[in-house]
């Protein structure tokens, strides 16, 4: 289903394999409308070689967006605010139209050694299956190197970060200007200033790994009315059958996402559903 509606056809869930969309393919065999089939909570992923979970490839997430990481294009080049993750959706999507192709995938995790120490990254490729997934290096430029990204872009791009983070301000992308992303970074830099989410990257050796466009959830299914009633694609209710939670389209935010929101309509559609069920067998 992914390959069928997303625009990415190596889209990596990080959901159970088992979640494979059997609610929405039931109403649809039924006729049921269908939106927001191509939205999903895009997030990086990693993927270490021979990793595998029921006989699939498994992904892992990877943090990012705080002090001593960045994420650069295949350029070399910064191409999205770290910090907040509808943006690291984005940037994966980009697209050129002259050239016809995506503009920066694929992306890759840079960061510094005090920074790969404080997220466990350096302690978490010794205990995988395969290490080769983090590369390693003294310098950016041999980093670049084993990345197969250019150097002379990758050392401009972490000096030109390194000013701004000192000085507490991302004037190219805006990294952690709002109370959102603040938070984000004091998660785990309660007391950085003058920004929680920015910080230079120094302190050699220098990381990197290639990032994978993934998804903690879609946010595209059935169509539903205010009975949490599935309808057609003419707007006629389905006779009997009711939707809630992540099989129908998060219509209530759209292209945006609330943790929480497949729980709180999981709950409140699922009264109304049993309700509506009631007051009709009783007629």
């Amino acid at each position: 289903m992914n390959r069928r509606f997303m625009n990415c056809c190596t889209l990596s869930a990080l959901t159970p394999h088992s979640n494979e969309g059997d609610g929405h393919i039931m109403g649809m065999e039924v006729g049921a409308a269908t939106a927001l089939m191509d939205h999903s909570i895009y997030q990086p992923t990693i993927h270490v070689e021979g990793e595998e979970v029921e006989g699939r490839p498994f992904y892992r997430p990877i943090a990012y967006g705080y002090p001593g990481n960045i994420i650069v294009n295949r350029y070399g080049k910064r191409c999205c605010n770290e910090s907040f993750y509808p943006d690291v959706g984005r940037a994966f999507f980009a697209y050129e139209k002259v050239n016809s192709e995506l503009a920066n995938a694929p992306l890759f995790w840079i960061a510094d050694k005090a920074c790969a120490g404080k997220l466990g990254i350096g302690a978490m490729a010794k205990i995988t299956k395969n290490p080769d997934w983090l590369r390693k290096a003294d310098t950016l430029a041999e980093l670049s190197g084993k990345l197969c990204i250019p150097a002379e872009n990758l050392v401009e791009s972490v000096d030109r970060f390194n000013r701004f983070a000192r000085e507490g301000v991302d004037p190219d992308f805006h990294r952690g200007e709002t109370t959102y992303q603040k938070w984000w970074g004091r998660r785990i830099y309660p007391d950085k200033e003058p920004n929680p989410t920015l910080g230079p990257l120094e302190m050699p050796p220098f990381y990197g790994c290639t990032l994978y466009v993934g998804s903690v959830g879609n946010l595209g299914g059935l169509v539903i009315n205010r009975n949490a009633q599935v309808i057609d694609a003419e707007g006629g209710v389905i006779p009997g059958l009711y939707g809630t939670s992540n099989t129908t389209a998060l219509l209530s935010h759209g292209f945006a996402y609330t943790s929480g929101a497949c729980q709180a309509k999981s709950m409140i559609f699922g009264y109304i559903a049993a309700r509506h069920m009631v007051k009709a067998s009783t007629r």
